[in-house]
């Protein structure tokens, strides 16, 4: 062992001493060693050769995703608390955090095995990746944060994506023929107004207020069915919830009671996928000009790759919807009848696998809808094509019908 002393300034000790009043460190050597090891690896190490290449080649997906129309803000560096915090104690956040995880019973008996059905459609994650690498890029360049891996706290991108989010939607909203692009989406005060509900409503401050309190309330919705903080307890793991961390794109610790984020190694590999439809909204946004498109402009939402990725990579997280989803693809065409039998067919075999969680009624009361949100699910991932034909209903009268048929 070596003894090595040095005079350290004023200010570097105290910025040692708010390093370990933080939590994780012992004392100063605890610091030093850290910081020497942490530098070794950013400078030295061979290994983190290839993290660099990785950050490089997310970098450059999202700035060619977005092109000259959403430019990343840049200016002086900003070194608050937390990224003073993160840029000496990123290896050891995991280390001396809470972990948070997704409960397995977590919308009930019922809907145990298959994606919860208000996480409707994959689109809106697709965005909120986007948004999040935006995020993490502008976040570098102020020097927020070290890189584009790094920890960040969840409320801040909470913020940075409502805003984000409702840009979009003011933008695309103003075209109609649009509104399927926008399903699983929050609604705006412009969308509330033409409601019949608040149509009758004589007085326009009272109306105005409404629609106003409605598009809070459905934004928050939006953001809670993302990521949400569910309980936390002593001596126990956070439990969290939302389509971003049960879909497995994101991961979250808690630390020092704040729940931070970061992409997991499926959300960095759908991040990285080229995505059509973003392409097209990020022109939109920067024109303000959504009037001569519709959704024959948005067809396929996702590419090939996408596709693939959904179907192998996310949809596989579920035991039942994957096993309900093979049996929809081995058809060519399929009515809505057929489809609900398959899918009250595998439900009850599913649950026969383990104890009785539900009865029969129980599960011909949920089957309907479930399997008609499935199905939408995979019309949005370019499986299948929704078309009405002439028919007939139970009573033997002529009427249209739905059907799905195989791309």
């Amino acid at each position: 062992m070596v003894i090595v002393k040095y005079n350290l300034s004023d200010e570097i000790m105290r910025k040692i001493k708010r390093i370990i009043e933080s939590g994780g460190f012992e004392g100063e050597k605890d610091v030093v060693i850290r910081a020497i090891s942490n530098l070794y690896e950013e400078t030295l190490d061979d290994n983190n050769t290839v993290k660099k290449q990785e950050n490089l080649e997310l970098e450059e997906v999202i700035k060619d995703i977005s092109g000259d129309t959403m430019q990343v803000n840049t200016g002086n560096p900003i070194f608050n608390e937390f990224s003073e915090k993160a840029m000496t104690l990123r290896k050891s956040e995991e280390t001396f955090s809470k972990r948070c995880v997704v409960p397995d019973m977590l919308y009930g008996e019922n809907d145990f095995g298959i994606i919860w059905k208000f996480h409707n459609r994959f689109f809106c994650q697709k965005w909120i990746l986007i948004m999040f690498g935006h995020f993490m890029l502008e976040n570098v360049e102020r020097g927020k944060v070290k890189n584009i891996h790094s920890w960040v706290e969840l409320h801040e991108f909470r913020d940075y994506l409502e805003i984000a989010t409702k840009d979009l939607i003011d933008i695309i909203s103003r075209n109609e023929d649009l509104d399927q692009l926008l399903v699983g989406f929050p609604s705006n005060r412009t969308k509330f107004l033409k409601t019949p509900r608040l149509r009758k409503m004589r007085q326009k401050k009272v109306r105005e207020a409404k629609a106003k309190q409605l598009e809070v309330v459905s934004m928050e919705r939006f953001l809670s069915q993302n990521f949400r903080v569910l309980q936390r307890k002593e001596e126990k793991d956070t439990r969290i919830a939302g389509a971003c961390f049960e879909f497995g794109l994101f991961e979250a610790i808690d630390k020092n009671k704040k729940i931070l984020i970061q992409l997991t190694n499926i959300g960095r590999e759908l991040i990285s996928m080229r995505n059509p439809t973003i392409t097209k909204i990020i022109n939109i946004i920067a024109k303000h000009l959504a009037s001569n498109l519709t959704m024959k402009d948005f067809n396929p939402i996702f590419s090939k790759d996408e596709q693939k990725f959904i179907l192998e990579k996310i949809i596989t997280k579920f035991e039942l919807e994957n096993k309900i989803v093979k049996r929809y693809l081995e058809k060519n065409r399929i009515d809505v009848k057929e489809m609900i039998e398959i899918f009250l067919e595998e439900q009850k075999k599913y649950m026969k696998w383990g104890k009785d969680v539900v009865d029969e009624d129980a599960v011909n009361e949920y089957g309907k809808g479930k399997a008609t949100t499935i199905m939408r699910r995979l019309v949005e991932i370019g499986q299948f094509e929704r078309k009405k034909e002439d028919g007939f209903d139970k009573s033997g009268k002529k009427r249209q019908v739905i059907v799905y048929e195989r791309i």
